[in-house]
């Protein structure tokens, strides 16, 4: 059985808590020196919100984009994420969020 959205959501809050360092801004990934990369590169080691849901889930992402997006001030997770200033413990705070959301739409 696959993960459900809210799961995916939780799944990435759990890793950037267990490794913070596994979260960037300004590309979909980046290698070991920083260097900026495709979200399905090998050699990646870190990635944005947006590669963080795609290496989970490549396709039919809609639902988790919304919910993401229903807690932006721009309305867009890319902007969201690449924010200046913004932290790996705001973008761990709004995945929790947008899962718990998630999970009050799925038991309506």
């Amino acid at each position: 059985m696959s993960a459900s959205n809210a799961d995916i959501l939780d799944s990435i809050a759990d890793e950037l808590e267990a490794h913070p360092e596994r979260w960037t801004q300004g590309c979909n990934a980046r290698d070991r020196n920083g260097g900026v990369l495709d979200w399905t590169a090998p050699q990646a080691v870190c990635w944005c919100e947006y590669g963080h849901i795609l290496k989970r889930k490549p396709a039919h992402i809609a639902p988790i984009m919304v919910a993401l997006e229903s807690f932006t001030p721009t309305g867009s997770a890319v902007v969201h994420n690449d924010t200046p200033g913004r932290t790996v413990t705001e973008i761990i705070e709004w995945n929790r969020a947008a899962a718990r959301l998630l999970r009050e739409q799925e038991a309506v």
